[in-house]
């Protein structure tokens, strides 16, 4: 059965800034399951997943990639410096948007 992801809230808190949730458009949903988009700070989705994982998956994904710009990750600064940003980000988001954990956990069970 189908997951859709629009029980989403709008938009989630990364670092200093609001990252929205859109609707990814109908040429990009033929080869992609998601994107970041940093120019219009958005997380762009399909609107239904085959399973509750799938979605959740992409979305933390996508975030990833959230985190890496707003942070400006660089693989070249290795490892340890990665994961200790990574980490930060995680609990900072985390803790701001509590509507977002509340979804990924409802979701990740689907």
């Amino acid at each position: 059965m189908p997951v859709a992801v629009d029980d989403l809230p709008p938009a989630i808190r990364v670092g200093p800034h609001d990252i929205r949730f859109a609707e990814l458009g109908t040429a990009d949903a033929k080869k992609n399951y998601g994107t970041f988009v940093l120019a219009e700070q958005e997380i762009q989705l399909q609107q239904e997943y085959v399973s509750g994982s799938m979605a959740a998956e992409t979305v933390l994904h996508e975030l990833m990639h959230a985190i890496f710009a707003v942070a400006t990750v660089h693989v070249k600064q290795g490892e340890e410096h990665i994961v200790s940003v990574v980490a930060t980000y995680l609990a900072q988001i985390i803790r701001d948007n509590p509507e977002f954990v509340a979804w990924l956990q409802r979701t990740v069970v689907r």
